[in-house]
């Protein structure tokens, strides 16, 4: 006979924690310089570091963009995957004037 545990005697079931998806990337912080990073080739060939890099960075596919903060751990994976990736634009306070 199987030893009953708290939940089961309780009759619930175990339950997904869920993640709120945020209204605004954190990049868009009022005076943070911001990049846009777009992946132009796929990560299929690339070595696993480099898709590290690409997972970090946030980039999933093709033609998927991501507006990240310019700071220097986020320019390191970009250089390490400089042909996968392009940035779109470099924004934030000079770019807000303009």
């Amino acid at each position: 006979m199987k030893k009953k545990t708290a939940r089961a005697e309780a009759g619930t079931a175990p339950t997904k924690k869920k993640t709120a998806r945020r209204s605004a990337p954190r990049a868009e912080r009022k005076g943070q310089r911001t990049l846009l990073i777009e992946q132009v080739h796929s990560g299929i060939a690339c070595t696993s570091r480099q898709r590290g890099s690409l997972r970090s960075l946030g980039l999933r596919g093709i033609r998927d963009r991501r507006q990240l903060p310019d700071h220097p751990a986020v320019r390191g994976m970009v250089a390490a995957v400089s042909h996968l990736v392009r940035i779109v634009e470099s924004g934030g306070q000079e770019a807000e004037k303009a």
